[in-house]
């Protein structure tokens, strides 16, 4: 069976065999015309932890984000309240001319 690493970098994207610093290697073996990905579990426990802080940081920003169209709903709300009350000025000043 032929196992060729699929991971970029030097040294990558050859025929590897077993030697020491290929743990983190994402290994492809060929079976039968096609590819059967064979990864280290330490590979699988790093993506792994990858992925949960992907997940928490998207959850502070889509938090942060929540934050921000409130203030931006408090600002316009209150631009809203002013604008109106400076036309129902201008309207009541026409209306006495």
């Amino acid at each position: 069976m032929a196992r060729v690493c699929v991971c970029s970098g030097p040294g990558h994207g050859r025929a590897v065999y077993p030697r020491p610093g290929r743990d983190r290697c994402i290994i492809a073996a060929r079976q039968g015309g096609r590819y059967a990905l064979l990864v280290s579990q330490p590979e699988i426990q790093r993506q792994v932890r990858q992925q949960r802080g992907d997940i928490d940081a998207l959850y502070e920003l889509v938090e942060r984000v929540d934050q921000k169209i409130d203030a931006l709903d408090v600002k316009v709300d209150r631009r809203f309240d002013e604008i109106s009350g400076q036309l129902s000025e201008v309207l009541r000043q026409l209306r006495d001319q």
